[in-house]
């Protein structure tokens, strides 16, 4: 019997040294898969960060002056494409010029691409009104612009550079009956045209909204987006998602890899330029019945356009096969399209008796055989030179100032 039991005792021992070196063992092999596994993430953390380092070093965003950075009319910024253009949202006008008291793109208290207190200056002054080619935001120093040329053409006139970015001529109306007239302009000049139909036919809506960039449209859909998010969690997810991922450089470029955003495609409505036609010079009018109550000169010039240009010199022909903000057909469709607008507007502008300079008629621009144009619509410093001598001779002839009340 004691043989027996020993026999048992010896055969449970042995079972028990067994099960402590089972467990001994497993609790090995998991430490060894938890230091593998906790190694595994260190690495990739590590190798992440290396990539995400040199992706920021050396693949960094292109700044660009096309797309401004957006802020509230409070400082608050809005958006964050590297740009070294802002701007902030209006009252009245939508948008206008962030002032920027640093770098090349001087602009003072007013908003105006000018120096501080040009407003205020002693003497008569042109107020110069537009888009994005009277601003001059393809060149960068205010020396480059056609405002600061013409000024030195037209003494003692002191020219105020009004231009903003994407103004349509609903914007450039509001804006000087709402600040622009109170500087008290001897001369107003539009210089405009080919916003109103380009915005007009490549984003065609109702008559009533044009006269108004697109751009308001897209901040309202941006607050319809932020009260759906607050209200569904699905779309909040959505957009935590769209805005997280472009953080990371790695995730990025492996989101565009294999979802690829779809470009920008863009085709002209022709139908839409009669429309465009009604609300551009009806706005005219309306400056010019403006600028006329405050005893100021009223005179349109049509911005110049590459496609009326004869000869395409160094990137110009480039810029015009690539065309514009993803209008692929722009070299086929809009040329033609604006000669028309032009045309018909001259007519209506000539039987109210709006005075007006049509640029693209000038052979120093439409015969030149150098680079005038940085891209379809921008001129660049010598194209901004051109512009200003056509400007300036007009502007020296004393009957064209004769201002009829």
């Amino acid at each position: 019997m004691a043989k027996a039991r020993s026999g048992k005792n010896e055969i449970g021992g042995q079972d028990e040294c067994n099960s402590m070196a089972s467990v001994a063992s497993n609790r090995f092999v998991r430490k060894k898969i938890w230091l593998a596994l906790t190694s595994s993430v260190i690495t990739l953390m590590v190798a992440w960060m290396a990539v995400e380092i040199y992706l920021r070093q050396y693949d960094a965003p292109t700044t660009s002056g096309l797309v401004p950075i957006l802020y509230t009319h409070k400082g608050v910024q809005i958006s964050s494409i590297p740009s070294y253009y802002r701007m902030t949202l209006a009252p009245f006008t939508v948008i206008r010029n962030l002032p920027s008291p640093r770098g090349d793109y001087f602009i003072n208290s007013r908003g105006l691409r000018a120096e501080e207190g040009a407003e205020r200056a002693e003497g008569p002054k042109v107020l110069l009104l537009g888009g994005s080619a009277a601003f001059g935001l393809t060149v960068r120093s205010n020396a480059d612009t056609i405002a600061y040329l013409l000024e030195n053409r037209v003494s003692p006139y002191k020219v105020l550079n009004a231009g903003v970015g994407s103004f349509l001529s609903g914007q450039e109306l509001s804006y000087l009956a709402t600040e622009g007239i109170d500087y008290h302009p001897a001369v107003v000049i539009a210089y405009d045209g080919w916003n109103d139909l380009f915005d007009s036919t490549y984003r065609p809506r109702p008559k009533e909204e044009l006269g108004i960039n697109h751009n308001f449209f897209e901040l309202e859909d941006q607050l319809a987006a932020n009260y759906q998010s607050l209200n569904s969690s699905r779309i909040s997810f959505s957009r935590f998602i769209g805005a997280t991922y472009p953080k990371s450089r790695v995730v990025s470029r492996f989101v565009n890899h294999f979802y690829p955003k779809q470009p920008l495609r863009l085709a002209a409505n022709p139908a839409m330029m009669a429309l465009a036609l009604d609300v551009y010079t009806n706005n005219l009018r309306k400056m010019d019945r403006i600028s006329r109550a405050f005893d100021a000169h009223f005179v349109v010039v049509f911005q110049p356009e590459l496609g009326q240009k004869i000869h395409h010199a160094g990137t110009e022909q480039l810029a015009f096969d690539s065309g514009i903000i993803g209008a692929d057909n722009y070299a086929r469709e809009f040329p033609d399209l604006y000669k028309q607008f032009i045309n018909l507007a001259k007519e209506r502008l000539t039987k109210d008796g709006i005075q007006w300079i049509d640029t693209n008629e000038d052979a120093r621009i439409r015969d030149a055989p150098d680079q005038l144009f940085q891209d379809v619509v921008h001129t660049n410093r010598q194209g901004n030179e051109v512009v200003a001598a056509i400007i300036g001779e007009w502007l020296s002839q004393p009957a064209n100032l004769t201002v009829v009340h």
